[in-house]
């Protein structure tokens, strides 16, 4: 009984799938563009459609297509608009399955083409880092690429004059760092690469003090017959300790305040102000915070 009953299940079904059908189903349609273009869109996803065809073919259009189709759209500059009919004239032309496709989307379908265009653009940092207390961390975030290869439509390509990494945010930085970013994309833009490296270089800090002639880094007028008093100024800055044999006192810089802080022209108290050029250099502190500038009248 169990075998006829499978052997006649086995006829039942080529005939059955013999038959001409019309079923009901979801489509989806990818859009190919003109070449050297880029679309807006390019896949359409659950297009309402009837199928028309053989059972057998419906089947194997199902299993084997996944209920997709390709459309090449026409070799032409400009903005595609389609009705529904005009699509369905699409589909019959390129469709190349037994099975007859009807789209019964009322909605127009609009799809914006664009040239494609390509270049490269730097990257700009979005992480912010800090160095732990007693650490520095020299010179600027390095990126390997430090640029990056866009490409998508002109009219969004024309606006990037860069592309940003992700934000992130890094603390307490007592060693280099090298590390992976993952770069910001923008809607419709291929990036290449998406990611990049980047390195961050931190170095222990240390103090150093010096004694330095206060005449050989300040200008005077009348600089043959001024004294200052006291002659020499101590100075504790706190640098890298790579920089502590090659820093010296040229490179800080001395000010004195325009005017006498005494009404005593002969006396005349000025505030002393010493700075590093360096950003890696801190000038930590230093004495005297101001000296006497002296005028020395020679007698004839």
């Amino acid at each position: 009984m169990t075998i006829c009953l499978i052997l006649a299940f086995l006829v039942w079904v080529p005939v059955k799938l013999e038959k001409d059908y019309t079923a009901q189903g979801n489509l989806d349609i990818h859009f190919i563009p003109p070449m050297g273009y880029i679309l807006s869109e390019q896949d359409l996803s659950d297009v309402s459609v009837n199928y028309f065809g053989s059972g057998f073919d419906i089947l194997k259009f199902k299993l084997f297509h996944k209920g997709k189709i390709d459309i090449s759209l026409p070799d032409r500059q400009g903005d595609f608009v389609f009705r529904n009919d005009q699509l369905n004239a699409l589909i019959r032309e390129q469709n190349e399955t037994e099975v007859e496709i009807i789209a019964n989307t009322l909605e127009e379908i609009r799809l914006f083409s664009d040239l494609q265009i390509q270049k490269r653009v730097p990257i700009v940092s979005a992480i912010t880092f800090r160095a732990k207390p007693g650490y520095i961390v020299q010179g600027d975030i390095e990126f390997l690429p430090d640029s990056v290869q866009v490409k998508g439509p002109k009219k969004i390509i024309d606006t990037l004059p860069h592309i940003s990494t992700r934000v992130k945010t890094i603390s307490q930085l007592s060693q280099s760092l090298e590390d992976k970013i993952l770069l910001k994309k923008t809607t419709g833009v291929q990036l290449n690469p998406e990611e990049v490296n980047f390195r961050l270089y931190v170095e222990q800090l240390t103090e150093k003090e010096m004694e330095v002639v206060l005449r050989n880094h300040l200008s005077l007028e009348h600089e043959k017959n001024t004294l200052i008093v006291p002659p020499n100024a101590r100075i504790k800055v706190s640098l890298p300790i790579s920089q502590y044999e090659s820093f010296s006192e040229h490179m800080l810089s001395f000010t004195l305040t325009s005017d006498s802080l005494v009404q005593d022209s002969l006396q005349g108290l000025r505030a002393l102000e010493i700075s590093s050029a360096l950003p890696s250099v801190q000038v930590l502190d230093f004495h005297p915070d101001s000296v006497r500038v002296l005028r020395v009248v020679s007698e004839e």
